[in-house]
């Protein structure tokens, strides 16, 4: 597999339909082609991102049903080779990165100097986030602090736009092994 994916390369979401495929298609062969290239206001071409051979190799592949089906099967067999693992069927995306929500983590209370999960103490305890890795399985593998959700930055993404919710993204590593995970969550 090449570093960017077909779907990336023709800007549709892994659950579009066949119709989406055609009318990205038909949008970039007029954006991208040659002898079809759109001229802007101030007279510059358009930057050719992907080749034509790209594009018409993505439009192939996605559109017909059983070559997505076979694409599909060998991007989740990429990323599991690469050991990223899903933690559900809909949490990897097409970048490969495993998505996880925050509200699937255990609250409990720390020490911000000493940074223990769970240790007693003080009256200075702040709420942290944790979170078992699903590779290495390390209890503690992912250990977030409000003060680490502050560092997230806005996801904006078009199917939320009609949300009341500001929705956040923030990527964190194992503390035990190499797995990184985005955390989801809403403010």
């Amino acid at each position: 597999l090449n570093h960017i994916s077909y779907y990336e390369v023709l800007g549709v979401p892994q659950d579009c339909s066949t119709k989406d495929v055609k009318s990205a298609y038909h949008r970039l062969l007029l954006t991208h082609h040659p002898d079809k290239k759109v001229q802007r206001e101030d007279t510059t071409i358009l930057p050719n991102r992907h080749s034509i051979q790209l594009i018409q190799d993505a439009y192939r592949t996605l559109s017909d049903t059983q070559q997505r089906k076979d694409y599909d099967a060998a991007i989740h067999t990429h990323f599991i080779k690469l050991g990223l693992t899903a933690l559900s069927a809909s949490t990897v995306n097409i970048d490969g990165m495993d998505r996880i929500d925050l509200s699937e983590f255990e609250v409990t209370e720390s020490q911000p100097e000493k940074g223990g999960v769970g240790t007693a103490g003080d009256s200075e305890l702040e709420e942290v986030f944790v979170h078992a890795c699903p590779r290495c399985h390390f209890e503690d593998g992912f250990v977030l602090s409000e003060t680490d959700l502050e560092q997230g930055t806005h996801e904006q993404e078009q199917n939320r736009l009609n949300s009341t919710d500001v929705d956040y993204q923030l990527l964190l590593q194992c503390a035990s092994c190499s797995l990184w995970l985005c955390v989801t969550y809403s403010i």
